[in-house]
């Protein structure tokens, strides 16, 4: 059984069939999904546009009852609203906090969001990548979630993509235990997932594919073609999500 903690809805508002069908053929039970703006991405969207894309997710998780959970995309710089619209996102079943690049998460306008996951007990995932050429404004890199995390120990963190520049990013999170890390980072260059496993132990690295933009079986196949234990794969694949959520199941 394999969790991906890390999916996004098409163009179109859903999870395309293709996808689907590859959560099926590789037993893919549930997948943890946000959407951070219709048609495209949107890297800073105003409160309608983030409230149409968390309608969206529902729609979907309605539509995929007992396979899908949902992040709450939110912009941190629209302050109280960003709060609000997490929480009614919450109270209408969605089960996490998603982060993009509106604002870093050091940012003092995060704190109040993650404050509100720890009050409800749900994660956050939190994009982060170190860019070659230096990040945007508010792009946030691996020691924006080190940061965070130092602030809020008992906070639910996902950094994902392995902050992007993977030796930088699990390094900058080693001493960070609320954070965990997905593994959607590039499946061209081997090494990475041992060395998550190496550094921050087995327990603290979930599978996660970013798709369906990008490959859920190379992804799939960057993790079988670890040099892990069994136990520690199953970990990853699923147990360490699960743990995380407290064993909740759509």
């Amino acid at each position: 059984m394999i969790v991906d903690a890390h999916t996004h809805l098409d163009k179109d508002g859903h999870l395309y069939p293709a996808f689907l069908k590859s959560c099926a053929e590789f037993d893919v039970q549930y997948v943890w999904c946000s959407c951070v703006g219709l048609p495209s991405y949107i890297e800073y969207p105003t409160v309608e546009e983030v409230r149409q894309a968390n309608e969206a997710v529902r729609a979907e998780m309605r539509r995929l009852s007992g396979f899908m959970y949902g992040y709450v995309y939110v912009n941190p710089r629209l302050g109280a609203a960003a709060l609000d619209e997490f929480k009614r996102g919450l109270d209408a079943g969605m089960h996490g906090l998603k982060l993009w690049v509106a604002c870093r998460h050091s940012d003092p306008l995060v704190f109040p969001l993650i404050e509100y996951t720890i009050e409800r007990k749900v994660p956050a995932l939190l994009h982060a990548w170190r860019k070659a050429g230096g990040n945007e404004p508010g792009h946030s890199v691996p020691l924006d979630v080190a940061e965070l995390a130092r602030r809020y120990p008992e906070a639910k963190l996902i950094m994902a993509h392995l902050g992007g520049d993977w030796e930088h990013g699990i390094k900058a999170v080693r001493d960070t235990p609320n954070v965990l890390v997905d593994i959607c980072m590039s499946v061209v260059e081997a090494g990475q997932v041992e060395m998550a496993v190496r550094e921050l132990g087995h327990e603290r690295v979930v599978f996660g594919s970013d798709g369906p933009a990008n490959d859920l079986r190379a992804n799939i196949g960057k993790l079988q073609g670890a040099y892990l234990s069994s136990d520690e794969r199953r970990a990853i694949e699923s147990g360490n999500m699960l743990r995380l959520v407290g064993g909740k199941t759509p």
